[in-house]
């Protein structure tokens, strides 16, 4: 299936995300059981703060430069701005078939942009209640895909793909049920644990470091970074005092 290979093309076009497939950092593994396989990507929204965290510099730096926190034309020079961090995405197959992709990490992204991970790992959002299936703010985008507050987020996406000429019958969904998604993830999710329970535990460990890492970064952020930052991503907070 090809979810994993669309995301990497989506989120490197249109964020400007360093994304690296199949590596062994982010703990790939080939399994010499024929009947067990598994794809990773993990997802990088470069920003400056990532400068100051020196795993995250080297990766990105020897991946596409010293200047990777310039990728994304709506970063604009901020520390930190709406799309940020990393996500780690893994598709699990059983007998040549993919039985579930989880998402390890839930950003909380600008303008809702994190519900595209979803649609990555098969979920169909326009089950959703009607009010999370459209973005919830306007986000710049490197390319011509507009993404605007209200627009639908399934159909922003599945446009970009046609551009591109994708197969939708190489695409992993999930079954629709009335019931779904929850109960539909519930299931997927036991039975990967119930065949990938060491190689589930080991990515769930990796997203929570990363996780933890760059919530220290965020910790040793100026007061007016952050909240140029909460201004970006739309949250409202105000830290810093007025005169």
């Amino acid at each position: 299936m090809k979810n994993l290979l669309a995301a990497r093309q989506f989120f490197s076009d249109v964020f400007g995300a360093v994304c690296f497939y199949n590596d062994r950092q982010d703990g790939y593994i080939a399994f010499s059981d024929g009947r067990k396989s598994i794809e990773t990507l993990s997802i990088y929204f470069p920003n400056k703060l990532d400068l100051y965290d020196l795993e995250t510099k080297k990766r990105l730096t020897n991946a596409v430069g010293e200047n990777f926190y310039e990728r994304y034309c709506g970063a604009k020079s901020r520390m930190l701005c709406g799309l940020y961090s990393s996500q780690l995405m893994v598709a699990y197959y059983y007998d040549n078939k993919v039985i579930g992709i989880h998402s390890y990490n839930h950003l909380g992204l600008k303008g809702s942009v994190d519900r595209i991970f979803n649609y990555f790992c098969g979920v169909n959002l326009n089950l959703y209640a009607e009010n999370e299936r459209c973005f919830s703010a306007s986000v710049c985008t490197n390319n011509n895909i507009k993404i605007e507050t209200g627009y639908n987020i399934q159909n922003v996406v599945e446009s970009y793909l046609n551009e591109i000429d994708y197969k939708f019958d190489e695409y992993f969904r999930l079954d629709v049920s009335l019931n779904y998604p929850v109960l539909e993830q519930q299931k997927r999710f036991k039975q990967i644990d119930e065949i990938y329970g060491t190689e589930n535990s080991n990515f769930c460990l990796c997203a929570k470091r990363r996780a933890e890492r760059f919530s220290k970064l965020m910790g040793a952020l100026s007061k007016e970074d952050l909240q140029e930052f909460y201004n970006d991503i739309g949250i409202g907070k105000t830290i810093l005092k007025k005169d």
